[in-house]
C-alpha cells in the first residue's frame, strides 16, 4: 500500500486517558510527514531546545550565593532529560517507529485501535506527541510550563533580532513593526512543536491537540501582533 497523508480527522475519534490509549502489538504508529514546518521545527529543537539546560544552570548558579550547586546539576540533568526526549521522540515519529516501553502513552495491549494508518503520515508535531513517555499526573503541569517557556523564548527571539535589525537600520515605525511581526512569526513557526508538546502533556485528549493544531497559526499571530505593537 502506498503511502499517503494521514487525514488527521480520524484522530477525533481516539480519546487518551490516565491508563493510556491501547495499542495492539501488530500496529505500528504513523511516521512523521517531513515538511518545511517539520524541517524549522527540528532546527528550533537544536537551536532552542538543547543550549536551554545549560542557561538554565547557569541561571540557577547565579540566582543567589546561597543555591547550593547540587541545584544547578540537578536541573541541569532534569532539563537535559526533557532536551533529549525531544530528540529522541522526534527520530521515533522520523522513522516510523513505535515505541514498547511499558513508559509510552500508548500502551500496547490485546485491545484493536483501528484509527491509525501506518501507511500514512502524520504532521511532526502530531507523529511526536503520540510518541510521548507516559509520565505522572504532577510532573505534567511543570514539563508543559517549560516548552511554553521554549515557545515564548522562540517568540522573544524573533523580536528582539527584529529590533536590532530595525535599529542597525534605523526603520520608520510604518517599516519596523511589520518586519518585527514577519521576523517574530517566523521564529514561532519553527516553534509550534513545543506549543503542540505541551499541550499533548497537558490534556490526553487528542481532540484538544487537534484543536491547538488547528489554529497554532492564529496563536502565533496573535502574539507576534501583541510583540511588534506594545514593544516594538
Amino acid at each position: 500500500m502506498s503511502q499517503s497523508d494521514f487525514d488527521t480527522n480520524e484522530l477525533d475519534e481516539l480519546q487518551l486517558t490516565d491508563a493510556g490509549v491501547f495499542v495492539p502489538e501488530s500496529m505500528e504508529l504513523p511516521r512523521a510527514r517531513v515538511t518545511i514546518e517539520a524541517v524549522f521545527a527540528l532546527v528550533a529543537a537544536f537551536f532552542i531546545g538543547l543550549p536551554t539546560p545549560f542557561l538554565a544552570a547557569i541561571a540557577v548558579a547565579h540566582a543567589g550565593r546561597d543555591v547550593p550547586i547540587a541545584v544547578s546539576v540537578a536541573v541541569f540533568v532534569l532539563t537535559g532529560y526533557l532536551a533529549i526526549t525531544v530528540v529522541r521522540v522526534a527520530a521515533r515519529a522520523v522513522e516510523g517507529e513505535t515505541p514498547r516501553s511499558p513508559s509510552f502513552a500508548l500502551m500496547s495491549s490485546s485491545s484493536p485501535l483501528e484509527c491509525f494508518d501506518a501507511n500514512a503520515y502524520l504532521p511532526l508535531a502530531l507523529a511526536m506527541s503520540i510518541r510521548l513517555p507516559k509520565w505522572w499526573m504532577i510532573v505534567r503541569p511543570p514539563i508543559a510550563l517549560w516548552w511554553l517557556c521554549h515557545f515564548v523564548a522562540a517568540a522573544l527571539l524573533g523580536h528582539v533580532t527584529a529590533k536590532f535589525i530595525n535599529g542597525v537600520n534605523n526603520a520608520m515605525l510604518l517599516v519596523a513593526i511589520p518586519f518585527s511581526l514577519v521576523m517574530t512569526l517566523g521564529f514561532l513557526f519553527a516553534a509550534n512543536l513545543y506549543l503542540m508538546l505541551a499541550f499533548a502533556v497537558c490534556f490526553r485528549d487528542v481532540r484538544i491537540w487537534l484543536i491547538c493544531w488547528r489554529y497554532r497559526v492564529v496563536i502565533d499571530l496573535i502574539l507576534a501582533t501583541v510583540l511588534s505593537v506594545v514593544a516594538v
